[in-house]
């Protein structure tokens, strides 16, 4: 079943009837005395799991209505006694909403596929549309976004789209009924436009509201995060955006001023230094070991990046 739509309620009424499940209650212990009952095994298999939890929760946090779906389904799975396995599907690996369904009981075997990299992605297009209409490097500027973000084809072919389709408008009926093929007519321009549209709204609006300073710290842990992935400590991360904002704008940030910038990013949804556990740097513990955490993004890089470009693009 399908569960991009992050309700739980549908969710079980698929599986349900995909199973010729007849009963007047559509929960998890009606599933359950189904599977008793059955000579055969069941398996559930869900896509896109990661949207029926929250990416903003706390491990203290009340569960929500998807997230209890998720641990019941667990427990049927973790029992020996019941047929039944729980298989499910995600495009988000080290995400919060990953760690978040680990949290709620997801603990089982991973496997990780590795996801397209730039020149699989480059190839997928060509192989779909030839090398004629898009410009060789504006193409490779799209397949490196995508690569280094989430690596999702799907991805990748709805920016060539995008950029196609900006394109075909920029040009008259008379132009467009003239344009000829000989050489790619879709440019780099188009590409970073495509980008921008792609990029989440509410990512966008969170970045605008964001103090300069603030904005300076994301810019930082994205371009860090880009080139040098493993082991980015906030410490490091203070580091670097120091002297970015003393060689920027003449000024310094201490450790209270950082501390507060990172809670104010935490408290957006774009950054989750939590990886331990840990329910916020609200606390004089939290502080003491703030520079030890990791830098974890509470979004896809990808989506933050291009939000990112499309804020400053815009000033």
């Amino acid at each position: 079943v399908n569960g991009a739509s992050g309700d739980a309620k549908a969710i079980l009424s698929a599986a349900f009837e995909h199973l010729s499940i007849k009963a007047k209650n559509i929960t998890v212990p009606s599933l359950s005395n189904f599977i008793k009952k059955s000579p055969k095994v069941v398996v559930l298999v869900i896509d896109e799991i990661d949207n029926l939890v929250s990416s903003t929760a706390s491990e203290s946090s009340t569960r929500s209505q998807g997230e209890k779906l998720v641990q019941e389904l667990c427990s049927l799975a973790a029992d020996p006694t019941l047929r039944f396995a729980l298989i499910g599907i995600s495009n988000a690996v080290d995400t919060a909403e990953a760690r978040r369904l680990k949290l709620v009981g997801m603990n089982g075997k991973r496997l990780t596929f590795a996801p397209y990299n730039q020149s699989d992605l480059v190839q997928l297009v060509v192989a779909r549309i030839g090398d004629t209409i898009v410009d060789e490097k504006a193409l490779n500027f799209m397949a490196k976004r995508v690569a280094n973000g989430s690596g999702d084809a799907r991805q990748m072919l709805e920016l060539v789209s995008k950029a196609v389709a900006n394109r075909k408008s920029a040009l008259t009926d008379s132009a467009l009924r003239e344009t000829s093929l000989d050489k790619p007519i879709v440019t780099i321009r188009d590409a970073i436009q495509a980008i921008k549209a792609n990029a989440p709204e509410k990512y966008t609006k969170q970045i605008e509201s964001l103090p300069e300073m603030a904005k300076l710290v994301l810019c930082v842990a994205v371009m860090i995060c880009k080139h040098a992935p493993e082991n980015l400590t906030m410490g490091k991360l203070k580091t670097l955006c120091s002297q970015a904002a003393h060689e920027e704008c003449d000024e310094i940030i201490d450790f209270d001023t950082f501390v507060g910038l990172i809670q104010n990013l935490v408290d957006q949804g774009l950054l989750m230094p939590n990886h331990d556990g840990e329910s916020s740097t609200n606390n004089s513990q939290g502080y003491g070991k703030l520079l030890n955490k990791e830098v974890h993004f509470g979004a896809q890089l990808l989506d933050v990046e291009s939000a990112i470009i499309d804020t400053l693009t815009d000033r």
